[in-house]
């Protein structure tokens, strides 16, 4: 989440306090990204150590003690009238199209499900090869007389045989971080998007 979504967000949850109270707030927050940007961070690495601005407003409210009045209330009644057909109408919407919805998920995890099991499958093979290449340099024969019979391994010399060996194992490590890493900024990039929606929708875009 970006600071000015971030700002915005904590803004719209702290509504009910005073301007001048909302001010200091933001002020406050606004300078923990001014020196986490001075200390070469990102603005969403800020965001995700600042926490969720709703969260942060609620610890403000219940220190503040605030209270709505029964004007108050009854304000936020009328406000919701309105606005009961409009989400039953969203409701109709959303469940005509919650068939496409579904098969599109269907696919996607599919097609998720499929890249990760020839991920999975590729990382195994090259940590068994690099295994077997390591074993048969204290063990050629093993692959002479075991069951199965690769003896075209003990045909490498032994310094092939240790480079074959250390390649194979670091290229394991490599895709095993990759996976990682791939699945890191998936789930990343999924709750940024999710923040995204939340300030958008509280600003009235959806």
């Amino acid at each position: 989440m970006r600071q000015e979504e971030f700002l915005d967000l904590l803004t719209y949850y702290l509504r009910r306090l005073p301007d001048s109270v909302i001010a200091d707030i933001r002020q406050d927050y606004l300078e923990h990204y001014e020196m986490g940007l001075a200390q070469g961070k990102s603005e969403e690495e800020i965001s995700q150590e600042l926490g969720s601005p709703r969260e942060i407003a609620v610890d403000y409210l219940d220190n503040e003690r605030v209270f709505i009045d029964e004007e108050g209330a009854l304000a936020l009644n009328e406000e919701k009238r309105p606005r009961k057909l409009h989400w039953f109408w969203k409701l109709v919407l959303f469940l005509a199209a919650l068939p496409f919805i579904l098969a599109f998920l269907s696919v996607v995890f599919s097609l998720l499900v499929s890249v990760v099991s020839i991920w999975l499958a590729i990382i195994l093979t090259a940590a068994v090869l690099g295994t077997s290449v390591l074993v048969s340099v204290f063990r050629p024969d093993l692959f002479n007389n075991g069951v199965v019979n690769i003896g075209l391994v003990n045909d490498l010399s032994l310094v092939t045989k240790l480079c074959l060996a250390i390649f194979l194992i670091c290229l394991t490590l490599l895709l095993i971080y990759s996976l990682y890493a791939a699945i890191r900024w998936c789930i990343r990039g999924l709750m940024n998007a999710w923040y995204a929606f939340q300030w958008r929708r509280k600003r009235g875009a959806y």
